[in-house]
């Protein structure tokens, strides 16, 4: 990332958190108007549609502040797949694959990915039911995602030849900017209820994406010989970003 990226990435933070801040004022406000008693903080566990932890200030406020974290990882590799969490931070990461057309002996497709967002967001109450309430909230996300993915194709002429061609593909990504989310909580329990939301984040994203080749190959023949031959291209791209995540499901428990 470049001076001037760095300062445009610094000056949208700031903004950004001046904004949260301010937020949180109006918040604290309004909190002075409710009793002690219903001041109540409570940890949020996000389960299905995507995993995360976050920490609600005063959630039984019409207005709170909520922070928290979420992580995402997968894996896959030619023997199988393994995807612990895809797709489950609220910036979708670029999703990895790898294809290739294998001919040969060993064929080896690997790929792996993460992310890790934080986010701090004011929320209000917009409605109350029975046993439900609507809420709404706006804030700010910060992200860091990396991707990679590798292809290798072995090929084998018995007796003349060996050879191994291999693609690899990195890209990196910072993200920043405002976050809105619509959600409903279900209480069926004094101290603890069911969570679904929907939320949309709208980030500006820096991002370098690698590619490198390596070819190599060995003749058997009299006299024999090896040749090799490697290639590699970086690119940075820098723009805004539309996500919308899937339907978030998780539990609330008061502290």
């Amino acid at each position: 990332m470049d001076l001037q990226r760095l300062y445009f990435f610094r000056r949208t933070l700031i903004g950004l958190l001046v904004f949260v801040f301010w937020q949180q004022v109006t918040i604290a406000q309004h909190a002075d108007s409710i009793s002690t008693g219903q001041r109540v903080p409570a940890m949020q566990f996000q389960l299905f549609g995507g995993y995360g932890v976050n920490y609600i200030a005063d959630r039984m406020a019409s207005a709170s502040f909520r922070i928290g974290v979420d992580v995402s990882f997968s894996h896959a590799d030619s023997s199988g797949s393994t995807n612990l969490s895809s797709h489950s931070s609220y910036l979708s990461s670029v999703s990895s694959s790898s294809s290739s057309s294998q001919s040969g002996d060993e064929p080896n497709n690997s790929s792996t990915s993460y992310q890790i967002s934080v986010s701090a967001l004011s929320i209000h109450r917009l409605a109350d039911f029975a046993w439900s309430s609507l809420g709404a909230g706006v804030g700010v996300i910060v992200s860091y995602s990396f991707d990679w993915a590798s292809d290798q194709e072995n090929q084998t002429t018995p007796g003349i030849a060996f050879s191994t061609n291999t693609n690899a593909r990195t890209i990196e990504s910072w993200g920043v900017g405002p976050l809105v989310f619509l959600g409903i909580s279900n209480r069926i329990l004094d101290h603890f209820c069911f969570t679904a939301e929907l939320s949309l984040a709208v980030t500006h994203q820096w991002t370098t994406k690698k590619y490198t080749g390596d070819y190599e190959s060995t003749y058997s023949g009299s006299p024999s010989s090896y040749q090799t031959n490697s290639s590699s291209e970086s690119t940075k791209v820098d723009g805004w970003s539309f996500q919308l995540s899937r339907i978030r499901i998780g539990v609330e428990i008061d502290l």
